[in-house]
Order: structure tokens, then sequence, then C-alpha cells
């Protein structure tokens, strides 16, 4: 009864929660003209949009870069408008362009300064939670937009004051990283609910807006370009290069804006990549209890990875491999909770960008190690999860990694040929088109590395699963074409089929065939002993054909040169052929039509030219 009341009362807590916070929805103060909302469009797609008007009950909202015409009214309380940034995170128009009538005003522009000024004076404390969101995440996102993709006729008397504004933004950004770390609590839970009145909760999902504004300012936005393309251009080699940019070697100097590498000089100068690197190590040690969500951290992989060309060497040379570390450890450390959230092809974009960077501090062959080698970890560390959709995913990334292997040391014959399928075992229906061949890792260091790991007892263990099982042929040949299967792994590869639904059964069969014609006779006759241990009682079809097939590659196999003159057929061992001639006894426990595929079997087993 004490246990029920709980859950009562829990549960009238949390419903009486809900009806506040949809109370809290309803209220007009977040629709008022001229405020930044959440518009569901005509296609379903939820858009930044601005409140125009309101009457009664219903607003009038243009969504943000595109055109007037899809303005319309919506129903507050219906399921189209929402407070601002509660379902939606950064731009949201269109893609190429963005639609807005703005021309640049100094007044605007002295104005903003202001409030920003403000904002660095306060260090983000009392400005509210409404003000917060409205401003830092609608109005000053907006406003970089339109100065970055202006055309100004005056360049000396508007741009230099225009860049000025953007590092100021950039100041304002960097206080941000520091006043963040405190809040990194409030990332986790993403509470957009409560963002509209806790003011820690909205300084902390600023951490979207803020990053997208930094990528534009670090010209990392095709869509607002024009800014560098059109300004800033010059020939002096000396004017604008400084700790943390420069014009890269590879550049010519008229094609680089200074103003590009004095906002990320600035950037750098006010502590900006090293806050970053600061946040990326949030939590791994074990005196800070908080860690930056992932999503945080590949926003701050790409904030780096932006301007990474224009590093001079000795900033690059002290600031990547710390970087790389930090980066690397923080994802092979995810825990259980993260890994069943991450999205691992956005953690892969982000190796793959981070390329770049990495081949700045380190010689090619030592990024290709350090990339693949963080790409086998990741693969492992999804396969020790405990959520099946993750360790689906290690095993299938485990198998890309060994066709990348096979093609990497099968150049002979090129990818996609009749050759390299027969060689491999991969046919062009089941190979991974995505990624190129590893250029650092070798069968040796794979097998190597499988061994290490234990990799099988973890993919065919206790703890495995049927759709592990049907993912694990490709690995299971790979090794035995590398000599590489013990006696173990066949028992491993025996055993999980025991006991499991009919289409497991068939695909271990099916891999042990394959696998017959790669295996050394102590092997073969390990699984023929295997085999020999079934009871003619529960043989079926399956089964036979097995073990059928199994006996012609074996049989092959231990004697290729059957047809020598100095050949001895008495010395063959026939494998399966005597357990196909019990079975068609008529003392044998089979039917009829079992019998019949005994014979069969039997027959072509008789027919091979040995």
């Amino acid at each position: 009864t004490s246990s029920g009341s709980v859950d009562g009362a829990t549960h009238k807590k949390d419903a009486e929660s809900s009806e506040t916070a949809k109370n809290r929805l309803l209220d007009l103060e977040f629709y008022q003209p001229g405020m930044w909302v959440d518009a569901r469009d005509t296609t379903g797609r939820w858009c930044q949009a601005k409140c125009l008007n309101l009457q009664q009950n219903k607003a009038l909202v243009h969504y943000d870069g595109w055109n007037s015409r899809w303005d319309e009214w919506h129903e507050i309380g219906g399921p189209k408008i929402f407070p601002f940034r509660t379902q939606t995170k950064g731009y949201t128009g269109q893609q190429k362009v963005a639609l807005r009538d703005w021309s640049f005003d100094m007044q605007e522009l002295n104005q903003f300064d202001t409030d920003l000024r403000q904002v660095l004076a306060c260090k983000f404390q009392k400005l509210g939670a409404k003000r917060i969101t409205q401003f830092l995440r609608g109005d000053l996102p907006v406003f970089v937009d339109n100065l970055l993709c202006f055309n100004y006729i005056d360049e000396d008397a508007h741009v230099s004051r225009v860049n000025k504004f953007l590092q100021l933004v950039l100041e304002v950004i960097v206080q941000w990283l520091h006043q963040v770390e405190p809040l990194v609590e409030f990332a986790g839970r993403d509470d957009v609910i409560r963002a509209l009145d806790d003011e820690n909760v909205a300084l902390c999902l600023c951490v979207h807006e803020f990053n997208e504004t930094l990528l534009r300012i670090f010209d990392a936005d095709k869509r607002c370009r024009r800014y560098y393309a059109q300004y800033g251009r010059f020939d002096n080699p000396k004017t604008a290069d400084g700790p943390f940019a420069r014009v890269p070697l590879n550049y010519a100097r008229n094609l680089v804006s200074r103003y590009l590498l004095d906002n990320i000089n600035t950037f750098g100068q006010l502590g900006g990549f090293q806050r970053l690197l600061d946040l990326l190590k949030l939590g791994l040690n074990q005196d800070k209890k908080y860690r930056s969500p992932l999503d945080w951290i590949i926003l701050f992989i790409r904030d780096v990875c932006a301007v990474a060309e224009y590093f001079p060497q000795s900033f690059a040379d002290s600031f990547v491999p710390a970087f790389r570390e930090t980066v690397f450890n923080r994802i092979i450390g995810m825990s259980d909770e993260e890994l069943k959230l991450v999205d691992r092809d956005a953690v892969q974009s982000v190796l793959d960008e981070m390329h770049p960077l990495l081949l700045m501090a380190y010689k090619g062959t030592a990024t290709d190690e350090l990339v693949e080698s963080l790409e086998l970890t990741m693969a492992l560390r999804f396969l020790q999860s405990s959520f099946l959709e993750k360790r689906l995913k290690g095993v299938t990334e485990i198998k890309e990694m060994v066709e990348r292997v096979e093609r990497r040391e099968f150049r002979g014959y090129g990818y996609g040929s009749s050759n390299y399928s027969s060689w491999t075992g991969y046919s062009s229906t089941n190979s991974y088109h995505g990624k190129p061949a590893t250029k650092w890792l070798t069968s040796d260091l794979l097998v190597e590395w499988i061994r290490r790991n234990d990799l099988l007892d973890l993919l065919l263990g206790t703890t495995t699963h049927t759709e592990i099982i049907k993912r694990c042929p490709d690995i299971l040949k790979f090794l035995a074409k590398e000599k590489a299967l013990t006696t173990h792994d066949l028992e491993l590869v025996w055993s999980c089929c025991q006991g499991k639904h009919e289409a497991v059964v068939r695909v271990v069969y099916d891999a042990i065939v394959d696998l017959s014609s790669q295996l050394s006779g102590e092997q073969l006759e390990f699984l023929f002993q295997k085999m020999s241990s079934i009871p003619l009682s529960e043989y079926d079809e399956k089964l036979m054909f097995m073990m059928k097939d199994f006996s012609s590659n074996a049989i092959t196999q231990t004697y290729p040169n059957s047809r020598l003159s100095t050949f001895d057929p008495a010395t063959v061992n026939w494998y399966c052929v005597d357990a196909f001639w019990t079975a068609i006894q008529d003392s044998s426990p089979l039917d009829n039509n079992l019998a019949d595929v005994a014979v069969k079997c039997l027959s072509d087993l008789l027919k091979l030219p040995v």
C-alpha cells in the first residue's frame, strides 16, 4: 500500500508538471509581434519564424530565409506553432540564399555592438531566459548572417567596421566558452521547455547557434562566403600572418582575405582554440563530474577543422597532437548510454574531416595509423555495447575493415574484377563501396588485432545473437585465408548454431563449407569429428548437404594431386562417405525422403575424380 501511494504521488506530480509545461507553451508572452517563434511550414518542417502580428489567439508568422508569400497564420496552442527554439536549432531557411528584406544600417550595427558589450560586461548574468533565447539564439545569428552576405559599396567605411563587430562577436563566443563549463550538467537534458524560464539551461543551449555563427565567421558556411570572397584580399605577404593563422603555402595570397586571417588570429588570441580543447577534455579526468556531450564534441571538432589549413606550422605542432589525443580519448571513452545515442556516421564524418588537420602534425603513414586504429577501436566499442543495434554496427564495421584490407592487398587484379571476387569471396552485391582500401592496416596487423581482442569470442560466444552470427562468415573466411583460424575458433563456429533458428544454422553450415577449402588437415579432421558425433536420428536435409559439400572440399583440399600415377586411392580420407553409407542401410532410422538425400550425397562424393 505504501509503495502504491508513492507511485500514485509520483504519477500525480508528473501529471501536474506536464500540465504546467503545456500551459507555459500557450503563454502569449512568447508570441508577441517582433519575437522569434518556431512554426511548422506547409511541408511539415519546423522553421525559425518571426511573429508579425497577433490577433486574439492567432499569430501571423514569416519564415526566416524564405519568401514572404509563405507567410501564414497559426493558432496558438495548435500543432504548428511553439515558443522559439523548442523545436528548432540554427538556421532553417533556404540553403543557397536567405531571402530577407535587409540592408546595411550603421545605426543598427552600433546598437548590436552596444548590446553585445552589455552582455560581456554582465558575463551573461541576469539576462533572463527569454532575452538569451531571443537575442543570442535569434537576433544575433541572423544579423551576422546578413552582414556576411551583404554587398558593401564602401569597403573602407563599412567593411572594416563590420569586421571589428565580428571580432566582438568572437569575444562573446569565447566568453561563453569560459562561462559554460558549470552549465554542462544541463546540456545532456536538452530540456527546451525548461529553457523558457531557466537562464542556465537557455545559456547552455546557445551552443548550437554560437557554433553556427563561429563557422560562418570562419568562412565554413558556403552560403555566407561573399564577405571574404570580395573584401580584404591583398598582395602584401606580411600584413595578416599571425600566431594562429597565415596564408596556406599552396594558396595565392590574393585569394585569401586579410579579414579572415585577422578573425582566426583574434579567436586564437582570445583563447578560443585553447578553450575548445579544455571543453573537449572536460570529464576525462575523475575530478570533473560532467563531460561535454558528444554532439558538442562534434561541433567543437568542426570548428577547429574549419580553419586548420590556416594554422602556422608552429601552432599546429603544439596544438594538433593535444587536440588529437583529447578527441580520440573522448570518443573511445564513451559510456554505454552515449554509445546508444551516438550517430556513428556523424562520428566517422568528423574523423574524415580531421584527416587534413592530423597531416599538419603527423606524417602520412602516422596519420593513417591513428585514424584506422581509432576506427577499429570504435568498432570494438560498439561490439562490446549492451545494445544490439550498436553491436550489429560494430560487426558490420569490422566486416568493412576486412574488405578494405583485402582491397589493399589485392591491387594486382583491381577492385571489382572477377579474380578479386573469387580470391576475397566478395561479390559486387555485398561489397562496401563507400571507403577506399586501408593505407596502414595490413592483413597481419588486422589478424593480430582480432587475436588480441578475442574478437571471435565476442562474436560467437555465449552472449552472441542470431543477427550477429549472420554477419560473421566474411570475418571467418578472412582468418581462414590468412591461416589464422584455430580449433578453438572452429569450436565456437560449430557451437554457435546449436539450438538456433534454421536461418542461423544455414548461415553457419554455409560458412563451414566455405572455410573447408582453406583449412589444414588437422582442422578438417576436427570438424569431421564434430559431424561424426551427430546421431543418425538427428540428421536432416541441411546437415547432410553441408556434410557432402564439406567432404567434397576437404577431399579436394587434402588430395590435390589425385590424378598422378603415384597416387594411392586407398590412402584417401573419405570423411562423411561412411556416414552416408550407414544412413542408407535398412537399419537406418532415416525416413525414405532423407534416405534419398543420403543416396544423392553419397553418389556425388563417389563421383569425385580421386
